[in-house]
């Protein structure tokens, strides 16, 4: 159940070998982290009365543009130098074994640093290319039109994703943000990035896929992931480019928000960065269940008094059988 957990014997676990190596590292990390927060979270940025994304015409197309370009590209130019770009990504090599604690925590570092730059270069194209003001829903002063940069991660918006809006009239689209929605959606982004997450680093990790196939799949499930972050409401699935999207807001607009937005944005950011730490732990308890569980049991059931197989006969079987009846 715990194989996958290795605190342990650490003694195959990695760093970079030289300083030249290290300095290669850390820049392509911080470069990397800037590109894919800027070109995941910067979907956020508002461009006149839109926001980058609607430009995309469908999230379809933002699915795929995110794994196949965003990470693709992450892939093909920083992925050469062995960088995580995710937090989660590195957290999950620690906890298995395979980078020692110090590299850990300077990719990490590195990461929030990369994460806060991206955040501001958003916040930078957002502020001068936006005509939109904070509603007055969130406004701290409803008489004083303040710009807004970029859509943040909001656990109130979260809330109105979900179905109980047919049974409670708070979480219905276009009602007031309060304590009950902010934490219905906390609890949606917790649980949800969490999941969302671990599936992330199914095809990085996982030993069943061929290495010459594991590129390809990493940009098909991100597309996937995408697409269910937006049912979820928020699709960050790495703390550094959620960070980034929230930048913005939390820097520069807490001044423009009133008590209730203010609280909103904070535990959605708590939120959803702790449902993204926990996700490496999630997986790696996912890995030891299904191995010694879950896909025995699985495929006892599937297998057990199964005579589809029976079912059918090919060609050359066939001619066979008709052979030895002649």
């Amino acid at each position: 159940m715990f194989k996958f957990f290795n605190f342990k014997n650490r003694q195959n676990a990695l760093q970079p070998a030289k300083a030249k190596h290290w300095i290669s590292h850390i820049i392509s990390e911080l470069i990397g982290t800037i590109w894919i927060s800027l070109g995941l979270a910067g979907l956020s940025i508002i461009v006149k009365d839109k926001i980058v994304e609607h430009y995309l015409l469908h999230n379809v197309i933002v699915g795929f543009y995110a794994g196949f370009v965003i990470v693709g590209s992450c892939l093909i130019f920083f992925g050469r130098w062995s960088v995580d770009l995710n937090p989660l990504v590195t957290i999950y090599r620690w906890l298995s074994g395979t980078n020692k604690s110090t590299y850990v925590f300077v990719k990490i570092a590195i990461q929030i640093v990369g994460a806060i730059i991206a955040g501001l270069i958003i916040y930078a194209i957002g502020h001068y290319a936006s005509s939109v003001t904070f509603s007055t829903t969130y406004a701290a002063n409803s008489t004083q039109a303040s710009i807004q940069a970029n859509h943040y991660i909001s656990a109130h918006n979260v809330s109105l994703k979900s179905f109980i809006g047919q049974f409670d009239s708070s979480f219905k689209q276009g009602s007031a943000i309060s304590n009950k929605t902010i934490w219905s959606g906390a609890t949606w982004i917790f649980f949800g990035e969490m999941v969302l997450g671990a599936i992330l680093l199914f095809p990085i990790f996982s030993p069943r896929l061929e290495a010459k196939y594991r590129d390809t799949f990493i940009c098909f499930i991100i597309s996937l992931d995408v697409w269910m972050g937006i049912l979820l409401g928020s699709a960050a699935i790495n703390p550094a480019r959620g960070l980034a999207q929230q930048v913005p807001t939390l820097f520069f607009d807490m001044k423009n928000l009133n008590a209730m937005a203010k609280y909103d944005i904070i535990v959605a950011t708590f939120s959803m960065i702790l449902g993204n730490l926990l996700s490496p732990v999630l997986y790696a308890l996912s890995q030891g269940f299904t191995e010694k569980y879950g896909n025995g049991a699985l495929l006892w059931m599937m297998n057990h008094k199964n005579n589809r197989a029976s079912h059918y006969v090919s060609q050359s079987e066939q001619s066979d059988k008709t052979q030895v009846e002649k």
